[in-house]
């Protein structure tokens, strides 16, 4: 085969490639699978509560000693979260009250490319 005949093949595979790698993100990004994960900005943290403002409005979490928490990556507490950062949560299935299972936060105020639809 020449080049010329393997051109759309290697095109092809590129295509594939690019858009499959934001797939593979956002799997890799949930380690709780049933979970429902929501994003947004953290607008208040009270007692063991955290609030999150989303699309949608304001999303009450409680928070216990089983909520897996990242600042920036690495490992966090509770107590390192703070109003108007972004986070993604991830949740039990929706009951009365949203249990969280894992918050993923950052430091900066601002949040990353995609702005207003943080994590997308």
């Amino acid at each position: 085969m020449t080049v010329q005949q393997r051109l759309p093949v290697i095109l092809f595979a590129i295509a594939f490639l690019l858009l499959l790698t934001p797939l593979i993100a956002l799997v890799a990004a949930s380690p709780n699978p049933g979970a429902e994960t929501l994003r947004g900005r953290i607008v208040a943290v009270e007692g063991a509560d955290l609030t999150l403002a989303v699309e949608t409005g304001a999303v009450d979490f409680s928070v216990t000693g089983e909520t897996a928490i990242q600042i920036d990556g690495e490992p966090g507490k509770f107590a390192d979260l703070e109003a108007g950062q972004m986070a993604q949560v991830d949740s039990a299935p929706a009951t009365a009250k949203r249990v969280a299972l894992a918050i993923r936060a950052q430091r900066t105020l601002e949040p990353p490319l995609g702005e207003g639809k943080w994590g997308r």
